[in-house]
C-alpha cells in the first residue's frame, strides 16, 4: 500500500526555521502519520531466509517553489488603481516618502501603462494616494500611460540614501532568488530523522552528499495578469531507502555546491505567513522489500 506525504511550508516552525527551503518537523506534527503499512507480507523469495531490512521506495511527485519576484521579497506592496497624466492612484493611503522605491514583476503592464517590469523607480509622493515616479533621482517624473481599474501590484522599498534602509537587503534576497532562474536543476534532501543515509548521489569530490533527489525545473505557473507565481519541478528518477514513517522529516533544497538554496526568510513572527512565499512538496511513499538475494542500490567497492 503507497501512501503520499504532502508538506506545506507554511505549516512549519517559522520561528526555528525561517527559510521555508531548509526546515524540520516536529514530533508533534508527525503524530497523527501511520506508523507502519497496515498490510506488509515481509517475507523473502526464499523463506528459509530472513529479510535483511525493509526499505521504501520514494517518488518525488512534485515540487513547486514561489517564482523569484520582488513582490515577494519587498517588506510591503500597494495596488495602483489609476494613472492619469503620469500621476498614479492608489485606493489607500501608499504611505510612501519621496525617494522611496516601487517595482513590478509584472510583464503584462508593460505595453497598457508603461510602468516596465523589475525596472527601479523612484517615487514622489504628491498626496497620501497620489505619486509620480522617475528613472533617477532629479531626473524627472515620467509620462505614463492613462488607464483606469489597472490593479498594478507594485513593491515598496526604502529609500536607499536613508540609514538603515531596507533597499540592500531586499536587492541582495531578491538577486540571490534570481539564481533559481539561471540553473535548470536543484538538488533535495529529503529523509527521516533516524534514519539519514548519505551519498545516494554520487558528485564529483562529493559535494552533494546529503543529496537524495534531482530536482530540473518543468513549468512556471502565471497568474491572470501574466505575472509569474510559482516554478514546478519535477524528478525523473525515484529512490529506495529506509524510511520510518513516524519520525520527523527533513527538508533541505540546495544548489549545485551542496549549500542551500539562498531564498528569502519569514523571521518576522508578528508578521502573517505569506503563503505566497512557502515551498511544496508532493512524495509517493511505496513499502520495498530487499532480501539477501537481490538490492537495487549501489554497491561499493572491497577495498
Amino acid at each position: 500500500m503507497s501512501t503520499f506525504i504532502d508538506l506545506d511550508s507554511v505549516w512549519r516552525d517559522r520561528q526555528t526555521y525561517p527559510n521555508p527551503c531548509d526546515y524540520e518537523l516536529t514530533p508533534d506534527q508527525v503524530d497523527t502519520w501511520v506508523r507502519a503499512v497496515r498490510e506488509v507480507r515481509a517475507l523473502p523469495q526464499n523463506a528459509n531466509e530472513r529479510p535483511l531490512d525493509f526499505v521504501t521506495s520514494i517518488n518525488i511527485v512534485s515540487l513547486t517553489l514561489p517564482f523569484p519576484r520582488i513582490e515577494i521579497y519587498a517588506p510591503r506592496v500597494i495596488v495602483a488603481t489609476s494613472i492619469l497624466a503620469g500621476v498614479i492612484t492608489t485606493m489607500d493611503p501608499h504611505g510612501l516618502t519621496t525617494g522611496d522605491i516601487v517595482m513590478t514583476s509584472s510583464p503584462g503592464y508593460s505595453s497598457s501603462s508603461g510602468i516596465q517590469r523589475n525596472v527601479e523607480y523612484h517615487v514622489i509622493v504628491l498626496s497620501p494616494v497620489t505619486f509620480s515616479v522617475e528613472l533617477t533621482p532629479g531626473g524627472g517624473a515620467l509620462s505614463l500611460v492613462n488607464g483606469t481599474g489597472i490593479g498594478l501590484e507594485l513593491a515598496v522599498i526604502d529609500n536607499p540614501l536613508i540609514i538603515n534602509s531596507n533597499y540592500a537587503t531586499v536587492i541582495a534576497a531578491w538577486s540571490a532568488g534570481l539564481q533559481l532562474l539561471d540553473f535548470p536543476r536543484i538538488y533535495l534532501d529529503f529523509h527521516s530523522r533516524r534514519y539519514n543515509d548519505m551519498r545516494f548521489l554520487k558528485t564529483i569530490k562529493g559535494v552533494l552528499a546529503d543529496a537524495k533527489f534531482v530536482l530540473g525545473i518543468d513549468k512556471t505557473q502565471f497568474d491572470d495578469t501574466l505575472t509569474p507565481k510559482w516554478l514546478h519541478y519535477k524528478s525523473c528518477g525515484e529512490q529506495v531507502m529506509r524510511f520510518k514513517r513516524d519520525d520527523p522529516v527533513v527538508f533541505r533544497l540546495m544548489s549545485r555546491d551542496g549549500t542551500v538554496i539562498p531564498f528569502f526568510t519569514e523571521s518576522d513572527l508578528s508578521v502573517p505567513t505569506n503563503p505566497d512565499k512557502q515551498t511544496m512538496l508532493t512524495v509517493n511513499c511505496i513499502p520495498y522489500l530487499r532480501d539477501a538475494i537481490f538490492a537495487n542500490h549501489a554497491t561499493e567497492p572491497i577495498m
